[in-house]
């Protein structure tokens, strides 16, 4: 059906319509069969051309075309051609609302994809930029991965079911609902000003906690109700074993001992594997460190500490005394040339009998039944108590109170050679007092008056002094 003002032109295989004025809106609606026109078909080879202002409108099919130029096609139908070129430069160089679906990719985009509900293909969009600016819970969604060589700033939100490849991610929230063992998976690290909250899993090659401001805090916090005993947060260390199999080969678990108000006590358990079994081998609580199980130990330098918490505890200057009898094969530790040694007594007691032993003053001693006292040895002070012997004392002098015994004098600390002896002969160089003499073994039994008597009598008299 044709207006009025409307030329039609029949070129070899072109229809035209031309000569139409700029508000004459008469359009061309195919409904019969024209040379390269079949059935609304626009085949191969057969141009439509309109004027600026004019439409082709209910197509049912462009099959095939080579090229199309003029003004806009509308159609509710399927265009299918090599190629859509548009050099438009305007806001909507190509607008569709049904869609389009490519196998190949969009390239050298100039201007913007607006409008769309959806982009869907299997080729590559390239292009300076991708702006969306919807606002619906997916607003870009791909299931093929997103390569950048730029960065992803001022997203306010983002949701991805597969993996972020690029340089840097910027935005004020990042939420990954993935339960896959890398939900969120970075080899460049992680700089944060907020927390980590909620995250089952973080898995990064190295965990650097760092605050230019104040002290640095890692926070492992079980917020549920606490109970004593309770775990409340775990640092593993993972790998796996021949078989493949992951396992925690070590961890460290942080526990609540007691949670009883303003007595609160808290456990720190160190555990490693042990023949295919995870063991608690140490424990810090408030008490101090504990080494847990028998068959651990101290090591020092590669040497285990063998020794008994009761055998170190006798080093403790306050231990207990006790009594045991020493015996023959028993040890001594001895310091030898600063290390420590043990030995046992027989060693001692061979050393000390061949060397000068003992101090200045020897408190206690038992029975001295061999050896002697040779000179250099200083005073013997028995106090109170007897010196016995039943051999020979030899001495230079001897000083019993007022008695002074020296070479071969005997006298009194006033008259030193009061008494000197000789060899059959004692003399007296003072007086000589007695109760009775003797001499030759007969007692003189005449008073001192009655021998004074005789004193210068030179004769020899006989009288009877009686009468």
């Amino acid at each position: 059906t044709l207006a009025a003002k409307t030329n039609l032109l029949f070129d070899d295989n072109t229809f035209r319509v031309s000569n139409d004025s700029g508000t004459d809106s008469t359009q061309v609606r195919l409904e019969s069969e024209f040379t390269g026109v079949t059935n609304g078909t626009a085949l191969a080879n057969r141009v439509v051309i309109l004027g600026g202002s004019r439409a082709i409108d209910n197509i049912g099919a462009m099959t095939a075309v080579t090229s199309f130029s003029g003004g806009a096609i509308t159609s509710s139908g399927l265009i299918t051609g090599n190629k859509i070129n548009a050099t438009a430069t305007g806001a909507e160089s190509i607008q569709t609302a049904g869609g389009i679906t490519m196998s190949g990719a969009i390239a050298g985009l100039t201007g913007s994809l607006t409008g769309l509900t959806a982009v869907t293909g299997s080729g590559t969009i390239t292009g300076s930029k991708l702006v969306s600016t919807g606002t619906g819970a997916t607003s870009v969604e791909t299931g093929g991965g997103v390569t950048m060589s730029g960065a992803l700033a001022g997203a306010t939100s983002g949701t991805f079911s597969s993996t972020i490849v690029g340089t840097t991610i910027t935005g004020s929230k990042l939420i990954s609902t993935g339960t896959g063992a890398a939900s969120v998976n970075t080899s460049g690290g992680i700089t944060m000003s907020g927390a980590i909250t909620g995250a089952t899993t973080v898995n990064a090659g190295e965990l650097d906690v760092e605050d230019a401001d104040s002290e640095a805090v890692a926070i492992l916090y079980r917020s549920t109700s606490g109970t004593n005993g309770n775990s409340l947060g775990k640092l593993k260390f993972k790998g796996k074993n021949q078989a493949g199999t992951e396992l925690n080969f070590a961890q460290i678990n942080g526990k609540q001992k007691t949670i009883t108000t303003d007595s609160e006590d808290g456990l720190l358990e160190f555990n490693v594997r042990n023949a295919g079994n995870l063991q608690t081998s140490v424990e810090i609580d408030e008490d101090g460190l504990h080494i847990k199980g028998a068959s651990r130990y101290i090591s020092l330098n590669g040497t285990n500490i063998t020794s008994t918490a009761a055998e170190l505890n006798l080093i403790d200057g306050g231990t207990a005394r006790g009594t045991t009898a020493v015996a023959s094969g028993d040890g001594i530790l001895i310091n030898d040339s600063g290390a420590m040694k043990m030995t046992n007594v027989d060693t001692v007691s061979t050393y000390f009998a061949s060397h000068s032993v003992g101090g200045g003053n020897i408190v206690t001693t038992g029975a001295l039944n061999s050896g002697s006292i040779t000179s250099g040895f200083g005073t013997i002070d028995t106090g109170s108590s007897t010196i016995t012997t039943t051999g020979l004392i030899s001495g230079g002098s001897l000083d019993i109170d007022h008695v002074l015994i020296d070479g071969t004098t005997i006298g009194h600390t006033d008259d030193a050679d009061l008494i000197t002896v000789a060899n059959g002969l004692v003399t007296v160089a003072g007086e000589l007092q007695a109760t009775t003499l003797d001499i030759g073994g007969t007692n003189i039994t005449a008073t001192a008056a009655e021998i004074n008597l005789l004193d210068g009598v030179s004769g020899l008299v006989q009288a009877d002094l009686t009468k």
